[in-house]
């Protein structure tokens, strides 16, 4: 009797001794093939990014991340090459000159155990303001070992993009606030 007790305190001690390592942060790197971000600018407009790279640093215990994303300006895609070749230009996207989006998100804000925004700030054409992304849904897995860990989150905010310089088509009536949402999955390192 005394070698299986002995086995489950052994066991028991193994799993409190390693259970602080697994709530310590954690980097993450952003998938490209399965992160993508979707825009809808009134019923004008939708389409979508193609090309994000960036990482997530997470600690669940202390209650606090760092997401650092940025998108290619030159990916996005509204299904119209005609469409696209005006949203990459110099009256909205301007990729030529500001080739890359970004999104920096230092305070994760929760809710008991649940991830219910992310405050930060977008870089867009130049100019840098703050947002707010709201989560949707959000969970981190193992697939199966020896698979890494992988997060995953539906994020979305609104932005007025005239804040941001992006005044094409706003005096004819076209709306300024464009709806964004974000898709994440991001795997550990």
């Amino acid at each position: 009797m005394a070698r299986p007790v002995l086995a489950s305190l052994c066991w028991l001690a193994a799993a409190l001794f390693t259970a602080p390592a697994s709530a310590q942060a954690a980097t993450y790197t952003i998938d490209p093939v399965r992160t993508s971000t979707t825009y809808e600018l009134g019923s004008i407009s939708s389409g979508r990014f193609e090309r994000h790279t960036g990482s997530i640093q997470l600690d669940m215990a202390a209650k606090t991340g760092l997401a650092d994303v940025s998108i290619e300006a030159a990916s996005v895609r509204s299904g119209m090459a005609l469409i696209d070749s005006i949203l990459v230009g110099t009256e909205l996207f301007n990729a030529s000159q500001y080739p890359s989006i970004h999104f920096l998100g230092d305070q994760f804000v929760f809710s008991g155990e649940t991830l219910t925004d992310v405050l930060g700030n977008l870089t867009l054409l130049g100019k840098t303001l703050p947002v707010v992304l709201h989560v949707n849904s959000f969970a981190c897995s193992r697939p199966a070992a020896p698979e890494p860990e992988v997060c995953s989150g539906n994020f979305e905010t609104t932005i007025d993009r005239t804040d941001y310089g992006m005044d094409l088509g706003v005096s004819l009536g076209m709306p300024k606030n464009v709806h964004l949402v974000v898709q994440v999955e991001a795997v550990r390192q």
